[in-house]
């Protein structure tokens, strides 16, 4: 078993009463990275901690926004 299903089975045991829908469509993301990401926001949000999913969202954005950036360039 890969450890990213042990973090994720680790984290389903704290959800706080939720399900874990999200993490179950988030299986099949090829990037692992953007998995592990998922997983990080996902725990904020069943823990309710909102200031870290903020800054969680302002970092994808940022990473979103840089290759966005990129991709134009590159088409030129």
């Amino acid at each position: 078993m890969p450890d990213s299903y042990r973090t994720l089975s680790s984290l389903c045991n704290n959800k706080n009463g939720y399900d874990n829908h999200l993490i179950i469509e988030e299986k099949d993301i090829s990037d692992h990275n953007v998995f592990i990401k998922c997983i990080e926001i996902h725990s904020a949000v069943s823990k309710g901690n909102i200031s870290a999913l903020d800054m969680e969202e302002e970092d994808l954005r940022r990473r979103w926004g840089e290759g966005e950036k990129e991709k134009k360039v590159k088409e030129k």
